[in-house]
């Protein structure tokens, strides 16, 4: 696989990741993240403590029941803006890294971004195995 392949890769995930953390800094997410903290507060007013606090069944479950619902607002927020940078790290894990420097950051990517975690990249250390290989060859040569 080319240098060109891992450059244009990386430049998809560095623009995702650019737009995702100016979402959570200062745009939707973020102002998602605020009206969810503020709906925290209301429930906790609203029933008296947290869900884990709650006494009772009812009282906890009617707690967690209203607290899914003010978060799952926030669902399409993150599909527009966490899916685009997850699915450019996941492309990326699978392009041959062409040096140490690019398997390096792939190792920190899979890393931070728990892409184990993910259908698609739960094979990332094969990824990782294969280009290690294949530079420990081209060292050698």
């Amino acid at each position: 696989m080319s240098r060109t392949a891992w450059n244009a890769a990386m430049a998809q995930y560095n623009l995702a990741a650019l737009v995702r953390d100016a979402a959570g800094e200062f745009g939707p997410l973020f102002r998602g993240e605020q009206l969810n903290i503020a709906n925290e507060y209301m429930l906790e007013q609203k029933y008296g403590c947290r869900s884990a606090a709650a006494k009772g069944t009812e009282t906890r479950a009617a707690y967690d029941a209203e607290a899914f619902r003010h978060e799952a607002l926030m669902d399409p927020y993150y599909e527009k803006y966490g899916d685009p940078k997850r699915e450019a790290a996941q492309a990326l894990v699978k392009i041959p890294a062409p040096d140490l420097d690019a398997l390096r950051f792939k190792v920190d990517l899979i890393k931070s971004e728990e892409l184990y975690c993910y259908v698609g990249t739960e094979d990332a250390f094969d990824y990782v195995e294969a280009d290690a290989q294949r530079l420990s060859m081209k060292e050698a040569a």
